[in-house]
């Protein structure tokens, strides 16, 4: 994923959008079972972090990520704008993890080379 950049936001500092290449979706569906549920479940009742579901739910984004980097690169995009990750569940055992965001094509933006002149021009003495 070095090779693309990713941002929650709708440009990148120092970059100019050269083409919008659409809209794009990685998509990730994650099961557990039965007894991997059953520990995390008694992990809530006594208030502990479920590091199971956090686990599942960090593996999923990962994933979700990874899936839109590739489609977004089939576009032949160098960059997503607009990254959002959004969970479902389809059954009490298995979660949907949808990763979305804008294909584009950025750049570089030029540098504009400032010059500040001391030179004083006097036109009129009075």
């Amino acid at each position: 994923m070095s090779d693309i950049k990713l941002t929650t936001g709708s440009n990148f500092e120092g970059y100019e959008i050269e083409e919008y290449l659409g809209i794009v979706n990685g998509q990730i569906a994650l099961s557990s079972n039965f007894l991997k549920d059953l520990s995390s479940n008694i992990a809530e009742w006594t208030a502990d972090e479920s590091t199971i579901f956090t686990g599942k739910l960090q593996s999923s984004s990962r994933n979700a990520i990874q899936n839109l980097v590739k489609i977004a690169k089939k576009k032949g995009a160098n960059a997503i704008i607009g990254v959002q990750i959004n969970y479902t569940g389809f059954s009490i055992n298995t979660i949907g993890t949808v990763a979305t965001g804008t294909a584009v094509r950025i750049r570089r933006k030029k540098k504009i080379k400032k010059t500040l002149s001391t030179k004083l021009h006097v036109t009129n003495y009075y």
